[in-house]
């Protein structure tokens, strides 16, 4: 009696798509990205109106109120959120005038695309925006002091709102255990020492859940701030959007948390000997950031020696901690001098180096063999040789839109 199949279908990239079978008792974990919202606009509403632990969005505005709009990077839907977000203000009796849409600043190198694209073209045009600029002279003005003694610095524009409210994805991130809420401001919207002191490489040991001492400090700037109006994002698969909540920091955070964890989170009991993790372009587009989040989580799951297998369409030129990691002549011997230096990419390059130090790493992408070579990862040219390794007696893990999947515990 033959085996029964599994059937496989991993969209990857803007456009890839890799299909197959495996033997079903062979597949020990198929993870799918939550399913998109089916209605964004009636979602964003209801959020707004009936908030977490706070009224509604129309009763915390009045007419003249200077308001600011702090559009996170990587938000899906964007200029929609915004979009449903000016719809309420507007019936508040808010002119456009007095709304800024302010993004925060970002050590890659990637354009921020308008998000006052939805609005009407006479409001958009008298709404400002603005992706802050640490280096500005003058744009950041003195907050507070917090508990550990450190000066915080943020732009004046977020510290002369009368009303401020945050707009961001909840995502599971190696430094602050789950991105969301007050991380829109802290460091992004500081200055250029507060920039710097926020790269690192992350908290190996540490699972999502576990207290971050960057969080603690985020979280501490934002009471310092004063209590603001939250808008949590969990991404559904490519550039959508699985669900919206809004109000209280605290609850939004909270609430955002458990729905990343239900849709995004996976575990195992033991490690499995390959994982083939299909990357999709998503809100913050197709580059090595995502690459790098899809490695480490295929790390996490894999035995050592295994194999992963990355499903790419990557067409980006290496930043500076990958090509460090180029002139290094092993994957582990580029960790040390990954931490000391600290690139501005040093998570990416760090993600890639762990997973080529712990398994084979084959590399669907755009780019040149030599290059993927260079960074200890296999080229891989022929969907078929997917399926030849499927067709192997290895136990097997497949992971849709792997770049937001998390281990959990």
């Amino acid at each position: 009696m033959s085996a029964e199949l599994a059937h496989v279908r991993m969209p990857f990239g803007h456009a890839g798509s890799f299909t197959g079978t495996l033997p079903a008792q062979r597949l020990f974990l198929k993870h799918e990205a939550p399913a998109a919202c089916g209605d964004l606009d009636a979602l964003l509403t209801k959020a707004l109106t009936y908030s977490a632990g706070l009224p509604g969005l129309k009763q915390a505005v009045v007419p003249d109120d200077q308001v600011v709009i702090v559009l996170d990077r990587d938000t899906p839907q964007g200029a929609a959120l915004v979009q449903g977000v000016w719809n309420v203000l507007s019936e508040a009796g808010v002119s456009p005038e007095h709304l800024h849409i302010l993004q925060p600043a970002s050590l890659q190198p990637h354009k921020q695309t308008d998000p006052r694209t939805r609005l009407p073209e006479k409001v958009a045009g008298q709404v400002t925006w603005t992706v802050h600029d640490p280096t500005e002279a003058g744009l950041c003005n003195y907050l507070a002091t917090t508990a550990a003694g450190e000066r915080i610095y943020l732009n004046q524009h977020l510290l002369n709102a009368d009303l401020t409210i945050l707009i961001g994805p909840v995502l599971a991130d190696p430094l602050l255990g789950f991105r969301g809420t007050m991380s829109a401001v802290f460091p992004g919207l500081s200055d250029t020492d507060a920039m710097r002191r926020g790269i690192g490489q992350g908290h190996e040991e540490l699972g999502a859940n576990d207290v971050r001492p960057l969080r603690m400090l985020v979280d501490e700037i934002g009471w310092l701030l004063g209590t603001q109006f939250c808008i949590g994002v969990v991404p559904g698969p490519g550039d959508t959007v699985h669900n919206v909540f809004a109000g209280a920091p605290d609850a939004v955070l909270r609430l955002g948390e458990q729905a990343v964890s239900g849709g995004w989170g996976v575990n195992l009991d033991q490690r499995v000997e390959l994982v083939i993790a299909a990357v999709e372009a998503d809100a913050s587009g197709h580059h090595w950031e995502q690459v790098g989040r899809a490695a480490d989580v295929a790390r996490r799951l894999v035995e050592q020696g295994g194999r992963i297998v990355l499903l790419t369409e990557l067409n980006e030129q290496p930043g500076p901690g990958l090509q460090l990691l180029r002139s290094q002549r092993s994957a582990r011997a580029a960790l040390r001098p990954l931490r000391e230096q600290k690139p501005h990419d040093v998570v990416i390059a760090s993600r890639i180096a762990r997973a080529a130090d712990w398994a084979h790493v084959s590399l669907a992408s755009c780019l040149p063999d030599d290059l993927v070579e260079d960074l200890f990862l296999s080229p891989l040219h022929e969907m078929a040789e997917v399926q030849r390794l499927l067709d192997t007696d290895d136990a097997t893990a497949l992971l849709g839109s792997a770049q937001q999947v998390f281990v959990c515990g």
